[in-house]
């Protein structure tokens, strides 16, 4: 079973190119500043895109950094903002 990651529909994300972005929550008035790794990775959170389509993504971006700290970095993103409630997981069988 894989999980397609989406924004929250509450959530404001705007991106900042080569700076990253934000995320602006309403609800809380919470802003998170992003680097460009973790703008990216919001990018791909479209309900299309699995965890590991994300971290092939960014590997092919930058490839001198190891897949295993890549994919580290990753879970470890998309588990923050789940927990924080700025991202859903689809599942699919």
């Amino acid at each position: 079973m894989q999980e397609f990651y989406t924004v929250n529909p509450d959530i404001v994300f705007r991106d900042e190119g080569e700076d990253g972005g934000l995320l602006f929550d309403p609800a809380t008035g919470e802003v998170k500043i992003l680097n460009e790794c973790a703008s990216l990775i919001m990018k791909c959170l479209d309900g299309k895109h699995s965890r590991q389509h994300i971290i092939d993504k960014l590997q092919e971006i930058f490839p001198d950094v190891e897949s295993a700290a890549l994919e580290q970095d990753v879970s470890a993103f998309l588990t923050e903002m789940k927990e924080k409630q700025l991202i859903g997981a689809l599942l699919n069988q």
